[in-house]
């Protein structure tokens, strides 16, 4: 049996005060164990943890434990714990053996992380993780809603590594840097099996979709800053709902709708700071500002060609903000820094909705300002101007606004022809179902049907065979016209079906 810890033993300070809570941490725990006949020590390790303590009496150090099975690579504790216990972030609930085993071999893993030294690796240990990180490697490429963490390009180095420290495995010791390696993949893997219930009724195969149902329909206010800020929000909305799903980060989906944002929020710099120097400009004409006289009424022009200012810098500061606010450990994908920013700010459906206006606000300046410059420029245009002058700007607003709808129906045509295809696809299913539950009774009108007309064919043979009582044997001719078997089933059908149809299948066969 090996104990560990991550404590200082030699700190000197307070007379070695840790070496010695450790030791007392230890005494109570044998003797704890020692209630445990059962219990076998020899492929047990113990990891030793001191924590400070407050409450109403005052300050205490509790020396925390916990036992880890090598044989069975999982972690166990002498004392029944709680759900929340295990990653108590991710909210999950513990439903078998099977799910409980995912998560204290991940906590296995971890402390082996934490303990790399002396440690053994053997040839079926390596081939195992290369085997799921192939299969994961798959699912990520093929399936752009894999719950897996990682991208495909970091699976396939982690697949390199993996090969190459299997060569030099052979079952005895090996360096702890390929120990620490090796834990972490099957730390996350773990964790990431157990987040998303592997091998349970409830598992979630698919990354997007909550395992609470669909999401509600948004709020009311929600829409009405959607229409006012051009249904930006919306977009972001969407792109959320696919991140923070059941409390949890899809990380890689994080980490790239974060360097989206950033990408966004500095290239609407570049344009809104045109815009703004266009304000300026236009500003200067002495036609707008009225020859440079100060008067206290300003023109309509004048008025918004300063809100199209006041918004341009506006969306300068916006994302100057958003970005400070948005880069560093929110991009890293390996931490709780996203769980917590989501906790904190997404804990409810409104928090979410909110969420995705506070990244809409950039964009809301910048076409905002875009819109209130197009009307300041409209005015001069169309104000006290000459029919000429009038007629040639409309002409050429016209035209533009036409090829900005056929530019904004572009992106609509594509999600309304993707939803025609869903909806035909969909009717398609259900009018087969139909057909499927009324083939039992198709069939058997179908066979009792064929059975009276097959009765009534072979009567009909069976006269048409016998001799006719005036004619003898000399008087009969050498051939006649016999209707064959298809042309008496199609003669007997003839009146049931239509009365103008003509049968042609009449062969000559010999009497």
């Amino acid at each position: 049996m090996n104990i560990f810890t991550s404590e200082d033993l030699y700190d000197s300070s307070d007379d070695y005060a840790k070496l010695h809570y450790v030791e007392r941490t230890v005494e109570r725990l044998m003797e704890e164990i020692s209630q445990y006949p059962s219990l076998c020590l020899d492929d047990v390790e113990i990891g030793i943890k001191l924590m400070d303590y407050k409450d109403e009496d005052g300050e205490a150090i509790l020396g925390c434990h916990y036992l880890a099975n090598t044989k069975s690579r999982e972690v166990f504790y002498l004392d029944e714990m709680n759900d929340e216990h295990f990653f108590p972030h991710f909210g999950n609930t513990i439903l078998s053996r099977e799910h409980l085993h995912m998560i204290a071999e991940s906590a296995y893993w971890q402390h082996v992380f934490m303990f790399p030294h002396g440690r053994r690796l053997f040839p079926e240990d390596c081939q195992e993780l290369q085997a799921d990180l192939l299969w994961w490697f798959i699912d990520k490429v093929t399936s752009d809603a894999s719950p897996f963490p990682h991208t495909p390009e970091e699976n396939h180095r982690f697949h390199a590594i993996i090969k190459d420290i299997a060569l030099d495995v052979r079952g005895h010791e090996v360096l702890p840097q390929y120990i620490v390696g090796f834990a972490r993949l099957k730390h996350n893997i773990s964790k990431a099996r157990f987040v998303r219930y592997h091998g349970e009724y409830c598992v979630q195969m698919d990354a997007y979709k909550s395992q609470s149902g669909e999401w509600p329909e948004p709020a009311k206010g929600f829409k009405i800053v959607g229409w006012l800020f051009f249904f930006t929000p919306q977009i972001y909305l969407e792109r959320l709902r696919r991140v923070w799903v059941d409390y949890r980060v899809n990380t890689v989906h994080w980490r790239k709708l974060v360097t989206e944002l950033q990408e966004d929020w500095t290239a609407s710099i570049t344009p809104a700071t045109v815009i703004l120097t266009t304000n300026i400009g236009f500003l200067a004409i002495q036609s707008v500002d009225q020859g440079g006289v100060a008067l206290p009424d300003r023109t309509v022009a004048q008025v918004l060609s300063y809100m199209s200012t006041v918004l341009s810098i506006g969306n300068i500061i916006a994302c100057t903000i958003l970005a400070r606010q948005h880069r560093g450990s929110l991009a890293c994908i390996y931490g709780t820094e996203p769980i917590a920013y989501f906790r904190a700010r997404a804990s409810s459906h409104w928090g979410l909705e909110r969420l995705a206006i506070v990244y809409a606000i950039p964009m809301a300046f910048f076409f905002w300002a875009l819109l209130t410059l197009f009307l300041a420029v409209g005015w001069v245009c169309f104000y006290h101007t000459s029919p000429v002058t009038r007629c040639t700007v409309a002409i050429t607003v016209l035209i533009s606004f036409l090829l900005l709808a056929a530019v904004v129906h572009n992106g609509d045509w594509t999600q309304s022809q993707a939803k025609a295809a869903f909806r035909a696809r969909m009717d398609r299913t259900k009018e087969l179902v139909k057909n499927a539950r009324r083939m039992p009774r198709r069939f058997g009108t179908t066979v009792r049907r064929l059975s009276t007309d097959a009765a009534a064919v072979f009567k009909k043979m069976k006269t048409l065979s016998e001799p006719r009582p005036a004619e003898s044997a000399e008087d009969r001719p050498t051939a006649t016209r016999r209707t064959s078997l298809s042309g008496m089933f199609a003669r007997s059908r003839r009146t049931r079906w239509s009365s103008s149809w003509r049968s042609s299948d009449d062969t000559i066969l010999p009497m």
